[in-house]
């Protein structure tokens, strides 16, 4: 992060409406950077605490098990706030959507994120993303080399 710093978009410290020119880039080749900032909920129905508000006279039916769950993917920016338009719903389940992975993260990057953060900012712009360290941002390439598609003797095709 320190290695951006310098190309990092800064704000008045107590005016966010009016950006720190204190500091001009070193060159103007290189596009300013905006720190983007993503983050992932899940909701799952049927997942609340054992009480509930009955008549007097019933009792309260409970499920059994979980039922379907909602996945929300958003990403706030710093300079414009929520980019509304690069939002991922997935409902997630049994007979649903399937589940957060790191191919539906890079489609949301590619189809979602890019697009609205070029829309808000337009050219001489970059996106800086920061994502927390979710098992669901995990992608490698098909012809990664990863110890768990490698034989453990040898000879034979990887993966």
């Amino acid at each position: 992060m320190k290695f951006h710093a310098r190309r990092l978009i800064w704000f008045v410290i107590g005016d966010v409406d009016k950006e720190d020119l204190s500091s001009p880039p070193e060159n103007y080749v290189e596009q300013r950077l905006v720190l983007c900032v993503h983050d992932e909920m899940t909701a799952q129905a049927h997942n609340s605490p054992v009480k509930s508000w009955v008549f007097e006279d019933q009792h309260s039916l409970r499920k059994k098990g979980a039922g379907c769950g909602i996945h929300q993917s958003d990403i706030i920016c710093l300079t414009v706030g929520w980019l509304k338009d690069a939002s991922q719903t997935l409902e997630y389940g049994k007979n649903y959507e399937g589940y957060w992975n790191g191919e539906v993260f890079i489609k949301q990057i590619r189809e979602k994120i890019i697009p609205a953060f070029e829309a808000a900012h337009g050219a001489g712009h970059q996106a800086l993303v920061v994502v927390d360290n979710s098992q669901g941002h995990s992608a490698y390439a098909e012809d990664a080399l990863l110890v768990s598609r490698m034989n453990v003797n040898p000879g034979g095709k990887q993966g």
